[in-house]
């Protein structure tokens, strides 16, 4: 009577709405399933496999099932019933970022997720190119440096990233004297606080907006002066995980 009362509940939800949840059983023979998980119950696991289109209902049952892992990025563990750490995700991003092109920058960078999903660190790579504006009256010829980005939420579909990035180049610049201008490579640094969102529409590419914040400070840029002032930045970027 419960299998039946769980095949008519399925029946129903795939009927009546679309499931399109991508969701992963993790079996304890080392396999996995794609699956859109329908109902978790005392013995067994109700589900359709992920991107199926006859929506056929399936069962598989608890004992066989180590872990859950759903769209959202939730990890159940079968064994206790409470959520895990999530240690399935892929912890190593490549990502171009898209956005610096308009300031003439070619930029990548490299970013290794910590096991807990809730850290990563980032260095990026950018080298300047052609004439494209200034960003606080510096061309830059090439940046590096070093990001922490802490994710609240883990690593899931959608996920919320913020945290420090120091990053340190050379640019060109001038300094205006009385009567005349020099130009010149000046060295640089900047201190922001990073906010953004990634979006992961398939489990190996995602798709990142991040607006930045703080401080840069720039050496001999005008007659025998350091000089530190505001600064901001905004990247968009296309990411491989692997």
């Amino acid at each position: 009577m419960m299998r039946f009362t769980k095949l008519l509940l399925g029946v129903l939800l795939c009927s009546g709405f679309s499931l399109n949840a991508q969701d992963f059983i993790f079996l304890k023979d080392g396999s996995r399933v794609l699956a859109s998980i329908i109902d978790v119950g005392k013995t067994e696991i109700t589900y359709s496999e992920y991107g199926n289109p006859s929506r056929e209902v399936l069962f598989i049952a608890k004992s066989d099932v180590r872990t859950l892992l759903y769209e959202n990025g939730t990890l159940i563990n079968m064994e206790t019933g409470k959520a895990a750490k999530d240690e399935s995700f892929k912890r190593n991003i490549m990502s171009f970022h898209l956005a610096d092109l308009v300031v003439s920058n070619f930029t990548m960078s490299y970013e290794h997720i910590l096991a807990s999903g809730k850290m990563g660190i980032q260095i990026p790579f950018a080298f300047g190119y052609g004439s494209g504006p200034e960003v606080n009256q510096l061309k830059n010829k090439f940046y590096t440096g070093i990001y922490l980005n802490f994710y609240p939420t883990g690593q899931g579909r959608v996920r919320y990233v913020l945290g420090p990035a120091l990053r340190f180049g050379n640019a060109n610049t001038e300094i205006h004297h009385t009567s005349w201008t020099e130009k010149t490579t000046t060295f640089y640094t900047k201190f922001m606080i990073n906010n953004g969102l990634v979006i992961s529409p398939i489990e190996a590419f995602s798709l990142s907006v991040v607006g930045s914040l703080g401080v840069v400070y720039k050496d001999k840029v005008s007659p025998g002066n350091d000089e530190v002032e505001t600064t901001g930045a905004f990247t968009f970027m296309l990411s491989y995980r692997f």
